[in-house]
């Protein structure tokens, strides 16, 4: 096992620039996607068929890697503040993989603590974390001080995310057809959903919508945001009830629905969720990828250079162009590549040129409307 932390100074980079470099990869972002891909492509096993990348780079414009982990050692203590990420399900089989067995990495359980020692406090009124289960046990229902519809009386939050989850789900012929088996109603306000990550690639695409009187009435769940969702089907007291006490914001944005149900019953309303983490921070996942990247051949990652945009090279050798903004030295140099991966979060995506041939927002319909479906 690996026992001490891995820093930035540890890790292989260049910030400066070679312009004109001719590589068959770029991969822009070096946060654990980013690196990951790099990884992978270079240490991956091909098929004969499959040409082998002789030149994975990885560029990022910030001066560390990690993207959105980024864990910081309090001074004077062996206390790891985790500022991103700060945890992962063992049901999470790459994650896991990468983490436990590949890297090695130390890692420890994540508690969650107990429900009892938990104080909620919405609205002028004050209640431990366990007084649903409480209620529940004595046949009564608990009451908040929010307005909820009667048949959403009780239930906690996580019981009520399920239960929006199920009810959308079971409303749908076609679910019902192809995996009513993978769900249960034990009770009133318990909800069991047994829905392997294929068979949720295949409801995401084909979920459809039913609500009468609604707006988004026989339309694809994965065309509509899951605030819109909750909303429509709790009204803006059940929605306000699950974005104050849920305990994530995130949880509540206007993220694809149909994205959003999985991670939802599989992550934060599950019961049964083991939760680890590494125990010289959460960042150790990404600086071991880069570690373990930078010692395959063909590697390079360039930090402190920007993307501003790219296009198709006039190169005869290369498919692209990319140019980049040099943060140090002030300039702009080209980089020129066969393939590009974008390993970018939404918003990181709309500072590149909007005016380029990729984001033509004439020409790249369905492009643009994924962009807009991720958080």
């Amino acid at each position: 096992m690996t026992n001490s932390r891995i820093e930035m100074d540890q890790i292989s980079y260049k910030d400066d620039s070679q312009d004109g470099l001719s590589i068959d990869v770029a991969i822009i972002g070096a946060g654990v996607s980013g690196l990951y891909a790099g990884y992978r492509l270079l240490t991956g096993e091909y098929s004969d068929s499959i040409h082998h990348p002789s030149s994975v780079h990885i560029f990022d414009l910030d001066d560390r890697i990690g993207g959105r982990l980024l864990s910081i050692k309090l001074p004077g203590t062996d206390i790891i503040g985790e500022l991103g990420g700060m945890r992962y399900m063992t049901s999470q089989k790459i994650t896991t993989k990468l983490i436990e067995d590949v890297f090695r990495l130390n890692y420890k359980s994540f508690p969650l603590g107990n429900p009892k020692k938990h104080f909620y406090y919405f609205r002028k009124q004050r209640f431990k974390g366990n007084a649903w289960d409480i209620a529940q046990k004595n046949n009564q229902e608990f009451k908040t001080h929010y307005y909820l519809n009667k048949d959403e009386e009780g239930y906690s939050p996580n019981q009520l995310f399920n239960k929006v989850i199920y009810d959308v789900l079971m409303d749908d012929p076609w679910f019902i057809k192809n995996y009513e088996n993978s769900v249960k109603r034990i009770n009133k306000y318990i909800h069991e959903f047994k829905i392997s990550s294929r068979q949720w690639d295949d409801i995401k695409i084909n979920l459809s919508y039913y609500r009468n009187s609604s707006p988004y009435n026989g339309m694809k769940v994965r065309e509509i945001g899951f605030w819109n969702l909750i909303k429509d089907r709790i009204g803006q007291e059940g929605f306000s009830f699950l974005a104050d006490s849920g305990g994530y914001f995130s949880n509540t944005i206007n993220w694809n629905a149909a994205e959003a149900m999985p991670y939802m019953v599989g992550d934060f309303s599950s019961e049964d969720v083991e939760y680890r983490t590494i125990e010289n921070g959460y960042d150790q996942l990404a600086y071991a990828l880069a570690k373990n990247y930078n010692e395959s051949r063909g590697s390079q990652l360039w930090i402190r250079n920007q993307l501003i945009t790219f296009n198709k090279s006039s190169n005869e050798n290369r498919n692209y162009s990319l140019k980049f903004w040099n943060k140090k030295g002030k300039y702009y140099w080209t980089v020129y590549a066969d393939k590009i991966i974008l390993a970018m979060p939404r918003w990181s995506l709309k500072l590149l040129d909007q005016e380029n041939f990729f984001f033509d927002k004439k020409t790249e319909n369905e492009l643009q409307r994924n962009i807009r479906a991720n958080a």
